[in-house]
């Protein structure tokens, strides 16, 4: 139903990907022209549901990108499970944007999507709807025998529900430019974890001028590199864990907006499980 007095779509549509029935459809009129502005993001994919890293991803997946002045926002990042995800959304009227990729083999049932609020951004108010979508994703991938990780798939009796949380991003020159603009005192930044191993994992880093984050405490904790990398707001880098005895990839975003409160960054560990190159994920979170 597109009615001219509301900025707002509904009706219904069969399924997909497919089952039986009807599927509730929803969405918005696109952002009319002028209403849009050049600005850069980061997308935290916060996990609804108990992760435990063995049957569902531990990893909180993340984005970086930008919006242009035509609306479009282009992003690029992992899932929670460490898969690639880019993708482009529109902006819409009600500050919202629809999101739906299938990034695995599966095609007929594997899917992530949903509604996203992309926010205040600083584009005009005047123009925008008072209306808005209720918001949230979900996550469903089917058993695939060859996958890497997580063959047995999840999500299948019900999808794993995800919130999108679009941060503004402003690039900034320095290490002490960006260590205000994440609110650090001292450039210390906590971190914590979401379904670790059974490994002493650095609780603190400091951020250097050279954007290197060098673990602080503890000094018992396992080895760690990682960078920052100010222009796109994001970091990657790489844990060592006892077991296996391999590198563990570590990728994030880090989070400007105040209204994210103390967390600063979330993302994704990549845990190898064999030598075959098969792993596992879990979550990271910086807090300042």
């Amino acid at each position: 139903v597109v009615s001219g007095s509301s900025d707002l779509v509904s009706g219904s549509a069969g399924l997909s990907p497919a089952t039986t029935g009807l599927a509730t459809a929803r969405g918005f009129r696109l952002a009319k022209a002028g209403r849009s502005l050049a600005r850069s993001v980061t997308v935290a994919f916060n996990n609804n549901f108990v992760a435990n890293r063995t049957t569902t991803p531990g990893g909180t997946g993340f984005a970086s990108g930008a919006l242009s002045s035509a609306g479009l926002l282009t992003l690029r990042g992992q899932l929670g499970d460490a898969t690639a995800l880019t993708t482009g959304l529109n902006l819409s009227q009600t500050n919202q944007a629809v999101v739906f990729v299938q990034p695995y083999t599966d095609k007929v049932s594997s899917f992530f999507g949903g509604i996203i609020t992309i926010g205040d951004l600083g584009q005009p108010s005047r123009g925008g709807s008072i209306q808005s979508q209720a918001t949230g994703l979900q996550w469903r991938k089917a058993p695939i025998a060859l996958a890497k990780s997580y063959p047995a798939g999840f999500g299948i009796g019900s999808p794993l529900a995800v919130t999108g949380e679009v941060s503004r991003w402003v690039p900034v020159l320095s290490a002490e430019g960006l260590a205000l603009s994440l609110g650090l005192d001292l450039r210390l930044i906590d971190v914590s974890y979401t379904a670790p191993t059974a490994a002493v994992y650095p609780s603190q880093v400091a951020l250097r001028n050279t954007f290197s984050l060098v673990r602080i405490a503890p000094s018992n904790s396992v080895a760690w590199t990682a960078k920052a990398t100010s222009s796109a707001g994001t970091f990657s880098g790489n844990l060592t864990l006892p077991v296996p005895a391999a590198k563990s990839a570590v990728s994030g975003v880090f989070l400007q907006d105040e209204r994210f409160d103390t967390q600063i960054g979330v993302g994704v560990i990549r845990i190898p499980t064999d030598a075959t190159g098969s792993f596992q994920t879990a979550g990271i979170r910086f807090d300042n």
